[in-house]
């Protein structure tokens, strides 16, 4: 048996422990930072030294010659000798049997700093520190750059700490690579300085004084790697774990879910990308990244949330801010009873920082690290008036590690184990979309293999035969050049099954491309091509489609035959269910000329425009591609004469001309809109000026007649908005051109059309005039005197709107009680005021509500006007004949009403204040001026209502109206037409 069937079988009996890979990937150290100096917070170690007694601070030139009396000479590491050689290294030291560190809180102040070395070197797992000597350097004193032996079990460097003692001279001078940092201690009372074992440092000559100091061996703890200023990566070890996971998952021994591991530093959702890591992260990374493909993982950066519910720190505080006032001493705190924990990965990102989905849930047992969770919650959930509860929040940055046979579902959410559907936003999707299309194109077969399940699992689930796929525009355009140029035929029959929306028209210009430069067979061109042109919402789409393909470039024979095969489907085969806009007439005509001939829209086009007829928009698109054919002079005149003849009137027989809409809304729209209601018919304003002006130009003015008599029969079902966007401003352009045509208009029938027309559109549009409020209410069943001569009046007026009632409190209650009983839409108060009190009875403000609407109607009058005032007045005279006056002054829409106002109903009932009076003097004529004014709001409509002038306008009796700035949608200002533009054209 060879050796490779060996490891193998050793592999195969290997089973994997998660431990093993958090201690793996804990032992990488990156070769970064190789030491670090910092000051320490001044604190008195209380050192007592044998034969010397307590050293005070800082140190005096006494103690420190007592301090050298009792050393010896330092020795120096070479290789794996030490030796003391003064001109190596000339200095004291005390063996830690010697002193004592007497003061209490001296190992926390070792333990900050030694979080701190593990910072800067880097270091994930735990370190300590074992007291080696005590140093002392007198004037002149020195030593040579050398590196130190491992002189403890798991040694990785040396930590030094200066005490406080005047001096000058005496750097640290750490070299590694060739690179040196200088650390002056004179300059600080106190200070750190730290290095790896395997960096070279010396010491340079003290000037003045004496440099006294602490030196501890730096060990790591025992199931950790040994760190090097160099770094470290046991890529077989990583290998070797790896394999033993991707072996359980082939074999189904374990579900292929992700784990985390922490990572050292924190990163924001800007920053989180394989740039933005730390060195010590970013080995890690590299490090996975240089196996994971080759072995079956996939890699993934994560902020990881993990939230804690529970009692908070001090005790159970009330609602009134206690618990505020004591995080303003002491900070966020954790919660001191925890009660509930769950993580998340808040967000997930590919190594690139391009974020992919969200609020991902995950289980504390997937995260590889025993002890994730260190610092000081990130920030704290509202409490609210919960009582006693705090909910904190720590972020944390994770790398995820997962079997590639899990990404897809795992990104997707979801669950291997349920048929529920993907839970993924739209835009989650699309971001998901375009990660696994790129990875298709970028990495090794495994991608396609995701791509293929993500396609199926989340984009068309099996689960959900009848729901509609979720791929659309881009994500689809992706997919489907995707599966082709991977070459893939699973994955192109999948799509091509399965997908039923609209292919992007990009594509079609892509495929033709990718043909003619050999990337794809024509087989694949051909399937590609034929099912993404079915897919066209429309006609006229798939006739963009086509020219798309066929480009400029001139077709092959084989492509050529393809492309006609298509056309011969989009005519023949173009589902009946579907609807067919104005685009598609057009659109119709030019792939049959093209393709084919004359002959052929005779025999075969029109029968099937004769089928269609009642697609409006569809037949008069069809109509005017004709038409500028017979303009061009590239059909033969005679019979697309009478071919023109034949289709006019189709459309003009089955046109249902109030289901026509006036919409410039996107063809887009127009098919969502027409899928919620089939009776509508777009078509653009310009459509059916074309048309008409078209009829006129050919002369055909049976047509034309028959075209108003159809108008004529459902004027009445026209609302005024089709009358303004269609139909107005068609009369207003169209009538110039009929008389240009030598047309009549003055003839009995022109006018007998046109008379009801307008009338139709006024009465429709501007409606009759809103009547006047009516105050009248329903009397109350009492016959007692107070209500038959006094209230039930007031009810039954139709002006007065409040009452006044001053009698005794026992008849106030008895009118009270009546109108609460009948329920009579009144309210009452007393009037405290004089002897008896008044009971005042106030009916609503329906005068109100009169006078909105009578507003809106004198605007929509208004507008009508002006639509009005835009035609050829002259013209506008011969067609309205005999009824032009009233129709311009359109009288016929006001109702005649008598007006009652008694003298109760001014002193009590209308909803003006009554006038000011003033105590200075006024003016006579200027008293009068105002009572008049007053008087006359009093007696008429409201000052806000318009009111029609006695006296005519020029050219109509159309009445005054008050001044406002109403815009006109049709002609922005008044204006006579002096030549008549030919609108029939192209242009």
């Amino acid at each position: 048996m060879d050796s490779g069937s060996a490891n193998s079988n050793n592999l195969a009996a290997t089973k994997f422990d998660k431990s093993e890979l958090s201690n793996v990937l804990d032992s990488i150290y990156p070769a970064g930072s190789f030491s670090g100096f910092a000051p320490v917070q001044h604190s008195d170690p209380d050192i007592f030294v044998q034969d010397v007694g307590r050293i005070d601070l800082p140190l005096s030139e006494k103690q420190a010659k007592e301090i050298a009396l009792k050393s010896h000479q330092a020795p120096y590491g070479k290789d794996s000798e030490t030796i003391v050689n003064t001109s190596v290294q000339n200095t004291w030291e005390l063996n830690p049997d010697q002193f004592e560190i007497r003061a209490p809180d001296w190992p926390v102040l070792l333990d900050n700093v030694l979080a701190y070395v593990r910072k800067q070197l880097e270091i994930r797992s735990p370190i300590s520190a074992e007291l080696y000597k005590m140093v002392l350097y007198e004037e002149d004193a020195m030593c040579k750059a050398h590196t130190d032996t491992e002189k403890i079990p798991r040694m990785f460097g040396t930590l030094v700490i200066s005490l406080p003692s005047s001096h000058e001279g005496g750097e640290v001078i750490v070299t590694h690579q060739g690179y040196s940092l200088k650390y002056e201690t004179s300059r600080h009372d106190m200070a750190s300085a730290f290095w790896f074992s395997d960096v070279s440092h010396d010491v340079l000559p003290v000037k003045t004084g004496y440099r006294w100091a602490l030196t501890y061996n730096l060990a790591i703890e025992q199931s950790a790697q040994v760190p090097r200023a160099d770094g470290f990566v046991d890529h077989q070890e990583i290998r070797r774990v790896l394999q033993s996971w991707s072996q359980e998952v082939n074999n189904g021994l374990r579900r292929a879910s992700p784990l985390y591991f922490i990572f050292d530093h924190k990163y924001t959702e800007v920053n989180i990308s394989s740039e933005g890591l730390k060195p010590l992260d970013l080995d890690v990374v590299q490090s996975l990244s240089e196996v994971c493909p080759e072995l079956g993982f996939d890699l993934f950066l994560t902020t990881l949330e993990r939230e804690e519910s529970g009692l908070p720190q001090g005790g159970r505080f009330d609602r009134y801010g206690y618990y505020d006032e004591y995080k303003a001493v002491y900070g966020i705190r954790p919660p001191e009873e925890t009660y509930d924990v769950s993580y998340r990965s808040k967000y997930i990102f590919d190594l690139n920082g391009n974020k992919l989905v969200s609020h991902v849930p995950l289980n504390s047992d997937d995260i590889l690290q025993d002890h994730p969770i260190e610092d000081q919650p990130d920030y704290e959930g509202y409490m609210g008036n919960s009582g006693p509860s705090a909910t904190v929040f720590y972020k944390i940055s994770a790398l995820i590690i997962i079997p590639y046979q899990g990404t897809v579902s795992f990104l997707s959410l979801i669950d291997p184990n349920s048929s529920t559907p993907s839970s993924l936003s739209n835009a989650h999707l699309r971001t998901l979309c375009t990660y696994f299309t790129t990875r298709c194109m970028e990495v090794s077969e495994r991608s396609t293999a995701q791509l293929y399940e993500f396609v199926s699992t989340a984009c068309y689930p099996c689960s959900s035969p009848s729901r509609v796929g979720r791929l659309a525009g881009d994500d689809l355009l992706k997919v489907l050049q995707t599966s082709i140029l991977a070459q893939k035929p699973e994955l192109l029959d999948l799509i091509l099954s399965k997908n039923k929306t609209q292919v992007p028209i990009e594509f079609f210009t892509w495929i033709r491309g990718k043909h003619d430069d050999s990337h794809i067979p024509t087989e694949i061109f051909e399937r590609g091509f034929l099912h993404t042109l079915r897919t066209q919402d429309t006609l006229s789409e798939q006739y963009q489609a086509i020219l798309a393909v066929e480009g400029e470039k001139v077709p092959t024979d084989e492509i050529h035959d393809i492309i006609s095969r298509a056309v011969d489907e989009c005519i023949h085969s173009y589902p009946k269910y579907r609807p067919l806009f104005e685009e598609d007439g057009p659109a119709l005509f030019d792939l049959s000329l093209y393709y084919h001939d004359f002959s052929y829209l005779e025999e075969t086009v029109v029968p099937i425009v004769e089928i269609r007829r009642r697609c409006t928009a569809f037949v008069l698109g069809f109509a005017r591609a004709l038409y500028q054919s017979m303009k061009r002079q590239q059909v033969p005149q005679d019979r697309a004469q009478r071919m023109y003849e034949h289709i006019a009137r189709l459309a003009l027989e089955d046109v249902k001309l109030a289901s026509l809409t006036i919409s410039d809304i996107p063809l887009s729209q127009r098919i969502q809109e027409k899928q919620k209601v089939t009776s509508k018919e777009f078509m653009t304003y310009d459509s059916m000026l074309k048309f008409v002006s078209a009829l006129a130009a050919l002369k055909l003015e049976n047509h034309l007649e028959l075209l108003f008599e159809r108008l004529l029969s459902e004027a009445e079902k026209i609302n005024g908005h089709g009358f303004n966007t269609l139909w107005i401003p068609l009369f207003q352009t169209l009538l110039p051109i009929l008389e240009q045509q030598k047309i009549n208009l003055a003839a009995d029938h022109w006018v007998q059309i046109f008379q009801p027309l307008l009338r139709a559109y006024l009465k429709n549009y501007v409606n009759e005039k809103p009547p006047k409020a009516n105050m009248s209410r329903e009397r109350v069943s009492c016959y007692c005197v107070d209500c038959t001569i006094d209230l039930n009046p007031f009810l039954a007026s139709p002006s007065e709107r409040i009452g006044y009632f001053r009698m005794s409190d026992r008849r106030r209650q008895h009118l009270e009680n009546e109108l609460q009983q009948a329920r009579i839409d009144c309210t009452t108060h007393t009037e405290i005021l004089g002897s008896p009190y008044t009971l005042v009875v106030t009916k609503p403000k329906t005068t109100e509500q009169h006078e909105v609407a009578l507003d809106a109607w004198w605007q929509r009058r208004n507008l009508a006007e002006d639509r009005l005032e835009t035609f050829d007045q002259n013209l506008l005279r011969s067609v309205l004949g005999n009824q032009f006056d009233e129709i311009m002054s359109m009288k016929f829409l006001e109702r005649q009403e008598q007006p009652t106002m008694s003298s109760r109903s001014l002193s009590s009932s209308s909803r003006h204040p009554p006038i000011q009076r003033s105590s200075v003097a006024v003016n006579p004529a200027d008293q009068l001026r105002q009572l008049n004014a007053e008087i006359a709001r009093l007696a008429g409509p409201s000052s806000m209502t318009p009111h029609p002038s006695s006296t005519p306008k020029p050219r109509s009796s159309t009445p005054s109206r008050p001044p406002q700035m109403i815009a006109n949608p049709i002609a922005g200002s008044k204006r006579k037409y002096i030549e008549v533009i030919d609108l029939t054209g192209d242009d």
